[in-house]
């Protein structure tokens, strides 16, 4: 299944957006070697009257070693005491039809309990030539992932596949064995490929190359409301929610 699509944001006066990016290095027998995470809330005001808002957040609770930094003009004070995201200076709004990331976050760790999808990969020499590869996805987080594409290399030659959780494609030009699942939640929290493959070299299978898309975030900004700063009055508005990858490799 699909997430739903997000909710079309010209109809609202104000547009939040939500993105994190993961950058992720894991060795061949699956220790975490780094992790870093950069996440950023935009705010678009599609408005005028609107722009003169704030956002109230309902809590700050994130991975700890998270650190949070506001946009220079937005006030500082009020986000570290109330979780509130609101222009310095009395009066002042947002600027109008363009986004502006008004607070950032980071997390650098070595929780592998923060990592979402672990892999592990075995190849073994069966002799002539010809090799047997075992490899497992395992999560450990409660994340929705969608568009799962793991990238194995050294598969030049047709691998025959013994057994797979979802489906393959096999790249000769490239030669990548790229092992797909449209969707990894609680219902699969493990999966297995299994493949016989024409080649000498285990090292050949790595380093081995992940992406997904998912909203499933490591600080979720719950949003609690968007007012007006003037008159303290609800502001419709819609939320997108994106984690993202930059760079996710098993060496």
């Amino acid at each position: 299944a699909l997430p739903p699509p997000p909710p079309p944001t010209a109809a609202h006066p104000i547009a939040l957006a939500v993105e994190e990016r993961l950058t992720i290095a894991l060795s061949q027998e699956g220790a975490l070697e780094a992790f870093d995470l950069k996440g950023t809330l935009s705010l678009t005001a599609n408005d005028e009257a609107a722009s003169c808002c704030k956002v109230v957040v309902a809590h700050k609770d994130a991975a700890a070693g998270t650190t949070f930094a506001t946009h220079p003009k937005v006030d500082k004070k009020a986000w570290e005491a109330d979780g509130v995201v609101v222009m310095k200076g009395s009066g002042k709004g947002f600027p109008v039809g363009r986004p502006v990331g008004v607070v950032r976050w980071a997390l650098s760790t070595t929780d592998e309990r923060q990592v979402p999808l672990t892999i592990n990969c075995w190849p073994e020499d069966e002799g002539d030539g010809q090799m047997n590869v075992n490899i497992e996805y395992a999560t450990a987080r409660e994340m929705e992932l969608y568009d799962v594409s793991i990238k194995i290399p050294g598969c030049a030659s047709a691998p025959e596949i013994v057994e797979i959780a979802g489906t393959h494609a096999h790249d000769a030009r490239e030669e990548t064995l790229d092992w797909r699942i449209d969707c990894i939640d609680a219902s699969n929290t493990a999966g297995t490929l299994e493949f016989n493959i024409a080649q000498r070299d285990a090292d050949a299978f790595f380093p081995i190359v992940v992406s997904f898309r998912s909203k499933s975030l490591y600080y979720d900004v719950p949003i609690e409301s968007v007012v007006s700063v003037e008159h303290g009055s609800a502001i419709s508005y819609s939320l997108n929610k994106a984690l993202s990858i930059d760079e996710y490799k098993i060496a």
